[in-house]
This record gives structure tokens, sequence and C-alpha cells, in this order.
């Protein structure tokens, strides 16, 4: 997951799968778009400062999506996480995923009946 501030060029990085290392070609196509809109706002600005938040490792190849919306969440609930660099926890258990799909499940499926009434 990305989280792009482009008023103060800075780019935060979580990353379940390998949380030490930026994929450079997502980098070059940020700093890309980042230099564009500071073009179009006619600012003329140095390239992003990126800070790498240590966040908790997903043990497969398929939890990626459940682990950033409990990113998202964990962010709206705290934002001081992207100030501090690392979150509480250095993974999540079973139970905390499941509890992310079951909010999903919900969510959708209240969304679903409000659609049909």
């Amino acid at each position: 997951m990305v989280v792009i501030n482009p008023y103060s060029d800075m780019v935060y990085y979580l990353d379940s799968l390998n949380p030490v290392d930026i994929d450079h070609g997502l980098k070059g196509v940020i700093d890309v778009a980042l230099r564009m809109f500071n073009a179009q706002k006619g600012r003329n600005r140095k390239n992003a400062i990126w800070k790498i938040i240590q966040c908790p490792t997903q043990p497969g190849k398929v939890e990626c999506g459940y682990y950033v919306m409990k990113f998202m969440k964990a962010i709206i609930e705290e934002p001081t996480i992207l100030t501090r660099s690392k979150f509480n926890n250095q993974s999540y258990n079973q139970e905390e995923i499941d509890d992310v799909r079951v909010e999903w499940a919900d969510l959708v499926e209240t969304l679903l009946q409000d659609d049909v009434e």
C-alpha cells in the first residue's frame, strides 16, 4: 500500500510481502506522477521523500488484500502510525484477518441489501 501526500511530497510505503525494499517500478511511476502534479500546480519541487513503514508481514501470498484493508483501518484509527514508522504488532493472527473478512462481508451485504430496496 502506498499513501501519497502530494502537497508535502511525502510517500509512505507499506508492503506486507517485502517490508524493507521499495519496488523500483512503482517508485518511478509515483515520482513521475508527483512531478507532473507539481508542474500543474506551478510548484518547482524536488523528488518526493519516501518513508518505509514497518508493517505486519503476511504469512502467505494470498492475504495481501486483507492486510491492506487492516492497514487502512489502523491508519484511520491512529494516524500517528505513519509518523512512527512502525505498527505496534509485527504480525496479524488468523482471528484478526478473519475479523477483516467478516467486516468486509457485512458491509458488502448491507450495500447489496440497500441496492435491492
